[in-house]
């Protein structure tokens, strides 16, 4: 199995699926302080 062509794949899709910015700022501060808003 080719990972590195799933592991792109994975990303690729996964990027396309976040949404907005604003999802992206949430999953970065709930990442830094680890506690949900």
């Amino acid at each position: 199995m080719n990972w590195h062509a799933f592991v792109t794949t994975f990303a690729l899709i996964f990027l396309a699926e976040m949404g907005d910015k604003t999802q992206l700022t949430a999953i970065s501060m709930v990442s830094r302080t680890r506690s949900p808003l």
